[in-house]
């Protein structure tokens, strides 16, 4: 899937969120949203911090290829 520019924006609006930090739990609704969406899979919200991880990792694999 590719990421779309709405999800671009809100990433951009956020520069750090996909680096090591806690996003508010509001914001991590968007990224399980938006990770759900570019890996057509259907994970349900979780503030596992390794799952956290590796959604961030994930979409900001996406992110870049985006960028490119």
């Amino acid at each position: 899937m590719i990421m779309t520019q709405e999800d671009r924006d809100w990433l951009d609006a956020r520069p750090f969120i996909l680096g090591n930090t806690t996003p508010s739990r509001e914001d991590l609704v968007v990224l399980w949203q938006i990770y759900n969406r570019l890996t057509g899979e259907n994970h349900k919200f979780s503030t596992c911090g390794r799952c956290i991880l590796n959604m961030k990792n994930r979409i900001k694999m996406y992110y870049d290829k985006a960028g490119s």
